[in-house]
C-alpha cells in the first residue's frame, strides 16, 4: 500500500476514535506498525493527532492538508538527491506516489518540479508556497507546452 493511502486510512481511523470519544491519543489509537509508520515518515504521535483534533474540532486542516506536510518533505528529499545522482537505486523520482502527489496539487509535471527544486536551492518556504499556488490555480503543465 503507496504510504499516502496508508496515511489516509491511519487518519479516517483516529477521526473515527476522536469522534466516539477518545482524547487521549497515546491509550489505544496507534499501533506499534502506525507508530512505525509515522516515525518513518517524519511525523509525531502526538503531532499527528492534534491535525485529527482539529479536524474534527474546526473542520480544518484536512486529511490532504495534513498528507502535504508530509509529503512535501519527502518529495523535496527525492528531487535533491535525483538532482545531485545520490537518489537510492531502490528509489524512483516519480513513482506512483510522487505523481499522485503532483496531481493533487495543480498537476505538476515532474520536470517542472525538478526544475524548481534546482531553482529554490534549500529554500523549503518557496518551494511549498509555489506548490500551493500550483494546486490553487489548476496548476501549470509546463514540460508538455
Amino acid at each position: 500500500m503507496p504510504w499516502n493511502d496508508t496515511f489516509l486510512e491511519l487518519f479516517d481511523r483516529c477521526v473515527t476514535v476522536y469522534r466516539g470519544g477518545n482524547r487521549d491519543f497515546e491509550s489505544c489509537y496507534y499501533t506499534p506498525a502506525d507508530r512505525a509508520f509515522l516515525a518513518e515518515i517524519g511525523y509525531q504521535t502526538r503531532e499527528f493527532f492534534d491535525f485529527v483534533e482539529d479536524f474534527c474540532d474546526e473542520g480544518i486542516p484536512s486529511a490532504t492538508t495534513a498528507m502535504l506536510i508530509a509529503a512535501l518533505p519527502r518529495i523535496l528529499a527525492k528531487a535533491r538527491a535525483k538532482l545531485r545522482g545520490e537518489l537510492d537505486p531502490d528509489l524512483m523520482f516519480g513513482c506512483g506516489g510522487d505523481r499522485r502527489f503532483l496531481e493533487k496539487h495543480g498537476d505538476i509535471h515532474p520536470a517542472d518540479f525538478l526544475r524548481r527544486v534546482w531553482a529554490a536551492g534549500n529554500d523549503d518556504g518557496k518551494l511549498a508556497t509555489w506548490v500551493a499556488a500550483q494546486g490553487a490555480r489548476g496548476g501549470v503543465h509546463e514540460a508538455g507546452t
